[in-house]
């Protein structure tokens, strides 16, 4: 009686641990997922704004030629 409550009481644990550390990694995943999104989107914006700024100073510097 008593190894079968010890067996219960030791399953309940193991689900509980399990699912806490389910949705803790499946969290920090998302998070991560997010956090990568954000980053990859900042710094394709920040090349485009680059990109733009490089090609207004081209058009300064040939409108100062002509």
């Amino acid at each position: 009686m008593l190894r079968i409550s010890l067996f219960a009481l030791l399953v309940q644990f193991v689900s509980v641990v399990a699912l806490f550390w389910f949705r803790f990694y499946f969290f920090f995943c998302r998070t991560l997922a997010c956090y990568m999104l954000h980053a990859s989107i900042r710094s394709l914006t920040h090349t485009h704004i680059h990109t733009f700024q490089m090609l207004n100073l081209v058009l300064e510097i040939k409108k100062k030629e002509h």
